[in-house]
């Protein structure tokens, strides 16, 4: 395993480069410190899911925990790239009909996240075709259940993706300040984390409401 390549590549918008902002882990710790912290934290956020899977094994709790333990790979494994938040994606899409708002709006934001990866790539036109062509389609799939979602989390959603669209323009058309020359980068990769853990926050409550109602339902 490529240790030496340390805590993560690039400006990756999982748990270890949104906290680096704040401590510098990467200078406090050498490499084999920081993988074995990364493999205590991984084990433990998955386990949650994995114990309440076990007590309640229905197909729905199968979706679940398939979202939330690769999502938890993601946020905290060492030397995660831009491209393993698709391994979140299968999972969330099975969801979609259970849960529409909350997984169109995370598909959306793993693409957001990735926009670093589309610019290095020369891929932002496609990004923009792909990310317009999904919008659409995902509010057209809303509107026909719009009675049956949840208005909070829909406005939640909107909220998050409009605050978040400036720094895609931004990336591309304003040049960042000379000290902080990967600011708009890493703006994107702190919101995206930021909304990638509380939706991880989410779907552990929406599996613990699943649980806890199959135990009643036993009993």
């Amino acid at each position: 395993f490529p240790f030496e390549r340390g805590l993560y590549e690039d400006k990756v918008a999982n748990f270890w480069c949104t906290l680096n902002l704040i401590v510098k882990l990467r200078t406090k710790f050498d490499h084999g410190t920081l993988a074995k912290l990364c493999l205590l934290t991984t084990s433990l956020s998955i386990l949650p899911s994995c114990c309440m899977l076990f007590r309640r094994p229905t197909v729905r709790n199968f979706y679940i925990s398939l979202f939330n333990v690769s999502l938890c790979f993601y946020l905290f494994s060492f030397q995660v790239h831009e491209k393993t938040i698709l391994l979140s994606c299968l999972p969330v899409i099975l969801l979609s009909a259970t849960y529409p708002v909350e997984s169109f709006t995370f598909l959306q934001f793993a693409m957001i996240s990735a926009f670093p990866l589309m610019i290095k790539d020369n891929l932002v036109f496609i990004f923009w075709i792909t990310f317009i062509g999904f919008s659409i389609l995902a509010f057209q799939r809303l509107y026909i259940h719009f009675n049956h979602i949840s208005l909070l989390q829909f406005l939640f959603s909107i909220l998050c993706i409009t605050t978040t669209l400036p720094l895609l323009i931004a990336a591309i058309y304003v040049k960042p300040p000379s000290r902080y020359p990967d600011l708009w980068v890493v703006l994107i990769s702190a919101c995206s984390c930021i909304y990638f853990l509380i939706t991880l926050a989410q779907f552990h409550i929406y599996q613990f409401k699943e649980t806890v109602s199959y135990i009643k339902k036993t009993n």
